[in-house]
């Protein structure tokens, strides 16, 4: 049981959140408790937001109904609030292999973190760092979805944190309009520091979204900031979106020398994602340029070749030169990488690319099936660069099936949806 003698206002509204999480997960509405405890329900209402301070023996009687352990040690809450600083420091500065380590260390405590006054700062600390890393499983939506129901009685600094974490599980699942819309309401909110944070992720939110004046305008901000504050990497990084935005828009002469000046930096301090991700843009261009030779010596120098860019690059080389038994041998490789399963538009899309040239893998009424799903994602995330793809990929069917009006109806679709802000 607390102790309600040591209890401040902001551990009553914590003490709130604990009881009315426990008691939506079982399954009570407010009445249900009312009459299992004897309590008024309007009382169980009031401590749930923190209005109302209730009697030792009203909380006991909740506590035994919920069968609720709660820990208000000041030593538990100190310990707890320095894994907190550092990890979230970890985090910002890119160091995330420190930061597993520590985020190891705090989830074995979880029972006690999870019923204590830190309750909402552990969610949002453990939601945060699998969000942020993309190392969570399906049960991610559902914890955000549980904890947003709690969302009002947070802080303006634990709004800010929710809305970024659910702006991030939208931006790894794709969703890109929605994530964008969530990375805008955290900067609304909250601490200052974070904002260049959430910019950054908003930056390459936009850019799918071929809103490309604004990312740009985020970009020049957020490198400006991550450079005072000496946080190199994360301004490395932006420095490749604003690199992806000249890709878009073809301006390949100053993609190459974002990219030589990131690359630089990448092999003096062997930061082998940026290295990653320099080949890929390098080598993308030199696809673009039909420079396939020089492509795959680009792809080779990646350090990371069994990972899914790699290998997607592979597929992508093999397609544009329409080197059929390369395209099948790597798509049966992606098949078996996790993270390409787990995204349904990267799986459905190169699904249709290898039924598009692979005979033996070709089926018609699947074909169309995917065409169609793959449209339905991109149009529903404005995730224009797909958009483009997959609706052309539809009227290329239509005229296959020498159903024309119908092609030309799709081409229609696709000039109204197709909303590039250059």
């Amino acid at each position: 049981m607390p102790n309600t003698k040591t209890f401040d206002k902001k551990n009553y509204i914590v003490l709130g959140v604990l009881i009315r999480s426990n008691r939506i997960s079982q399954g009570y509405s407010l009445r249900d408790l009312a009459q299992l405890t004897n309590i008024s329900h309007t009382l169980i209402s009031n401590i749930e937001k923190g209005k109302q301070i209730p009697a030792e023996d009203t909380l006991i009687d909740i506590f035994r109904t919920l069968k609720l352990k709660f820990y208000d040690d000041r030593n538990i809450i100190s310990e707890f609030n320095d894994f907190y600083d550092e990890i979230m420091k970890l985090l910002f500065n890119n160091e995330y292999s420190e930061a597993k380590t520590l985020m190891i260390e705090v989830m074995k405590k979880e029972d006690i973190y999870i019923n204590s006054v830190e309750v909402v700062n552990y969610v949002i600390l453990k939601l945060f760092f699998h969000t942020l890393t993309d190392t969570f499983n399906e049960d991610t939506d559902l914890l955000i979805d549980h904890y947003t129901k709690m969302l009002d009685f947070y802080s303006e600094d634990q709004k800010q944190l929710f809305y970024f974490i659910i702006g991030l599980n939208n931006w790894n699942n794709e969703h890109y309009n929605i994530a964008t819309d969530y990375f805008e309401k955290a900067l609304t909110l909250g601490n200052q520091m974070y904002d260049v944070f959430i910019k950054e992720y908003n930056i390459s939110s936009l850019i799918r979204q071929y809103k490309f004046m604004d990312a740009m305008k985020y970009s020049n901000e957020v490198i400006k900031e991550y450079e005072d504050r000496t946080i190199y990497i994360r301004a490395m990084k932006v420095k490749l979106q604003v690199a992806r935005i000249y890709y878009h828009i073809a301006k390949n002469k100053e993609v190459e020398k974002l990219v030589n000046y990131v690359h630089q930096f990448a092999i003096k301090f062997q930061i082998l994602e940026l290295i990653d991700e320099c080949a890929m843009l390098r080598a993308a261009i030199a696809i673009r340029h039909k420079d396939f030779d020089l492509a795959v010596r680009l792809i080779a120098t990646m350090p990371h070749q069994n990972e899914a860019s790699a290998v997607l690059l592979k597929f992508k080389v093999a397609f544009e030169q329409d080197k059929i038994d390369d395209i099948e041998k790597y798509y049966k490789e992606i098949l078996l990488l996790e993270n390409i399963k787990k995204h349904e538009k990267i799986f459905i899309y190169l699904t249709i690319q290898c039924m598009s040239k692979v005979e033996s893998v070709y089926d018609k009424e699947l074909y169309y099936k995917n065409i169609s799903r793959l449209c339905e994602i991109a149009t529903e995330n404005n995730d224009q660069e797909m958009i483009g793809i997959a609706y052309n990929y539809l009227i290329m069917y239509y005229h296959e099936e020498r159903r024309y009006k119908k092609a030309l109806l799709i081409s229609e679709k696709l000039l109204r949806l197709k909303k590039i802000r250059i």
